[in-house]
């Protein structure tokens, strides 16, 4: 996750930079040098291209209230349960079922706390143990992943405000008896991108994906998809 690019002027102080997107936009002072620049160009790039094809998102006001908010590193585990209708890249449709499956949450703590303590990792795969699917929370920002058989695709994006969620995916989180249960569901569709998935693919060097010729892909996540995460504490 890139968390050098900032809203408002981060402490220690920032400079102002143009970008095309809505708004002021801050690199810390600490952090002007060239990978940084490289890779924050990468980000608008996405940013850009996520907007372009729909992608919305909503502000937050608050973080996620998970009880593990406080907690900085560990691992856990649980079970996921759920559904989710997939329209793939190629317009067919698709069905993910999750009964029973083995679900875990790891911290992934923020040695700096710039916004929150750790990152919140979930993830859990299909009954027929193909597919996974990943949820990250920090802060006051989400994304989630799919890793189909034929690449992944990703919604929503942490960046360095770590304040804006996906616009269309509902949470809502209960505790008892030392489980807590994550309840996820799609309320209007969402729109996955291998936008990510092909950057990683090629390190970040934008000559050889140029070169490779492979395209951006979407596939739709629609809406009635539910999934509960049942992690124990």
């Amino acid at each position: 996750m890139l968390r050098s690019l900032y809203r408002n002027p981060p402490q220690g102080g920032g400079t102002k930079i143009s970008l095309a997107l809505p708004g002021d936009f801050y690199l810390h002072s600490a952090q002007l040098n060239v990978p940084v620049m490289k890779k924050i160009m990468i980000s608008m790039a996405a940013a850009i291209s996520l907007l372009g094809m729909g992608f919305t998102v909503q502000a937050q006001d608050k973080p996620f209230n998970t009880v593990f908010k406080d907690i900085k590193s560990g691992a856990f585990t649980g079970t996921a349960n759920g559904v989710a209708f997939v329209t793939n890249a190629g317009g067919s449709p698709l069905i993910l079922d999750f009964q029973g499956s083995v679900a875990r949450l790891v911290l992934e703590q923020d040695s700096d706390e710039v916004y929150d303590v750790s990152t919140k990792i979930y993830t859990c795969r299909t009954t027929s143990g193909k597919t996974q699917l990943e949820y990250r929370t920090y802060n006051m920002a989400n994304e989630l992943l799919l890793h189909l058989t034929d690449d992944t695709y990703q919604a929503g994006l942490i960046d360095g405000a770590s304040d804006k969620c996906m616009d269309g995916l509902s949470w809502y989180y209960k505790s008892e008896k030392g489980t807590e249960y994550l309840v996820l569901q799609v309320e209007k569709p969402l729109l996955l991108s291998n936008f990510w998935a092909i950057r990683k693919r090629y390190n970040y060097n934008l000559a050889k994906i140029e070169a490779s010729g492979e395209k951006e892909k979407i596939i739709k996540l629609l809406p009635h998809s539910v999934l509960v995460l049942a992690i124990q504490r």
